[in-house]
């Protein structure tokens, strides 16, 4: 995947201090250096990850990983024998990082530091998950590349060569 000439966005070291303080955890190395590439934008015009401190709420890490775990939590309340995943900050809970178009929430699960999280996956609407035992890139490339399916996803998401599309934000 082609990155874009200039990364919407500037994420220093004292940024991502100041990031993981709010959220109480360090990031994935991963995760910032995806960002640092990449910048605010959809992959396939489908899938967004999460950056901090946006002005779009939508795309917002924290503004919107709040709201993606009071969704889950509203719904593990509801049907507990579906939604089992305890949310960050409990140890192991989930913590989202990327949405698609669809509604469905890529989490990472956050056993350990994190170099060492995992990646799962719900569906919109539903309680179907998929768990990939790797980090954030690591997913990205096995399913852009056609390596790894993943159920939850539209097949069609990574049939075609992964684009990059940068997304203008107002300011």
């Amino acid at each position: 995947m082609t990155p874009p000439i200039v990364a919407q966005g500037a994420w220093s070291p004292d940024h991502w201090k100041v990031v993981e303080e709010q959220l109480g955890t360090g990031l994935p190395e991963d995760y910032k250096r995806f960002l640092e590439v990449f910048g605010i934008g959809t992959i396939n015009g489908f899938l967004v990850v999460l950056v901090p401190r946006s002005s779009n709420q939508h795309v917002d890490l924290l503004k919107r990983g709040r709201s993606e775990l009071e969704a889950y939590e509203t719904s593990k309340r509801e049907f507990p024998t579906y939604y089992r995943d305890d949310i960050y900050p409990i140890p192991g809970g989930i913590l989202p990082f990327a949405v698609t178009d669809n509604g469905e929430v890529l989490y990472w699960r956050t056993v350990g530091s994190p170099e060492r999280w995992t990646v799962t996956v719900y569906e919109s609407r539903g309680p179907k998950k998929v768990d990939f035992n790797g980090g954030m890139t690591e997913f990205l490339v096995a399913v852009l590349s056609g390596k790894v399916g993943c159920d939850v996803l539209p097949q069609g998401f990574s049939k075609s060569p992964p684009v990059f599309k940068p997304i203008k934000l107002p300011g």
